[in-house]
Parts: C-alpha cells; sequence; structure tokens
C-alpha cells in the first residue's frame, strides 16, 4: 500500500508538517535552551552536584 503513489492521504499530512517543522527549525533554538535550563532543575541530584 505504501508503493502506491495513490496513497499519498499518509503523506500529505506528514509533508506539509514536514517542511514547517524544519523552517522552525530556526526558532527551536529558543525551545533547546528553555529544554536545557529544566532538565538541570528537574534533577535536584545533578543540579546539586552541579551547583
Amino acid at each position: 500500500a505504501d508503493d502506491e503513489p495513490d496513497d499519498e492521504p499518509a503523506i500529505p499530512p506528514v509533508s506539509p508538517e514536514t517542511p514547517p517543522a524544519y523552517n522552525v527549525n530556526p526558532s527551536p533554538a529558543t525551545h533547546p535552551q528553555p529544554t536545557t535550563p529544566q532538565p538541570t532543575p528537574t534533577l535536584p541530584s545533578t543540579a546539586t552536584e552541579a551547583d
């Protein structure tokens, strides 16, 4: 079924979402930042030792 190009129904939803995601990658720079600091506080043991 995946070999059939007519089965694009699954491809269209993924294609549109994939391109925007990559284009928004530049913005992710902001996401990674908050994500990195958060993990540290999340781990009290690591955060305490790191400090």
